[in-house]
């Protein structure tokens, strides 16, 4: 019987593709190493960005959401981070127009992990490529 099913799934996950590999997520300890050598003034222009775009100014700058914004800040810098903002406010998706018609647009998310803060500077990036297109003078005058 086990023979019969190796050979219909020889994939050891059952024929189901395998997860796809991510970054292991940093500790907490290694953020605060990190964001111990940003100064505040670097994360206060951070978070008055964030608050500004998302328009959240009821929200708080606790420690942990100083520490996630500083190691961003660390790794990436302060524009990168504030792209990085960008990128999720211009996701419909986590601005709201998702089945659940929540936000997910929270430093917490932003600044989560590698990964998170690459792909929402690559959607930034992107969506900036397109607004430049669009207000190309070569497109404009109809070439």
């Amino acid at each position: 019987m086990c023979a019969m099913v190796e050979e219909l799934f020889p994939n050891p996950n059952g024929g189901v593709n395998k997860p796809k590999q991510t970054r292991p997520r940093i500790s907490t300890k290694q953020r605060n190493a990190k964001a111990k050598s940003i100064s505040d003034e670097a994360v206060k222009i951070v978070w008055d960005y964030w608050v500004k775009t998302m328009g959240s100014t009821r929200a708080v700058l606790d420690h942990e959401r100083k520490v996630k914004i500083a190691a961003s800040i660390h790794d990436y810098g302060i524009e990168a981070s504030c792209q990085a903002i960008d990128g999720c406010a211009s996701s419909p998706f986590h601005m709201g127009d998702n089945p659940q018609q929540k936000k997910y647009n929270g430093i917490d998310l932003i600044f989560r992990d590698a990964d998170k803060i690459e792909g929402f500077i690559q959607r930034s990036q992107k969506r900036d490529a397109q607004q430049d297109f669009i207000n190309s003078p070569r497109r404009k005058a109809g070439e």
